[in-house]
């Protein structure tokens, strides 16, 4: 299925299932070794001590000016 699914996706090639898998059955690719291992999704997690460790802050500087043109001041 995954395979059909990329040749379609990358190469532009539409092709079924049935037929993926009878091309591989056909040069004795059709099963995978019994040893294979499954692929196991694993997310590390973990939690730190001091809240927004991971938080990044950018400052603009803003220069803003007075109808008349002049520097403004904040007050």
């Amino acid at each position: 299925m995954r395979i059909s699914w990329d040749l379609e996706r990358y190469h532009g090639i539409k092709i079924s299932q049935a037929c993926v898998y009878h091309v591989l059955r056909r040069h004795g690719l059709n099963r995978l070794p019994r040893n294979a291992k499954r692929r196991a999704v694993l997310t590390k997690r973990y939690a730190k001590q001091i809240p927004g460790h991971h938080v990044q802050v950018d400052v603009k500087f803003l220069s803003l000016k007075t109808p008349n043109g002049k520097r403004y001041r904040g007050g």
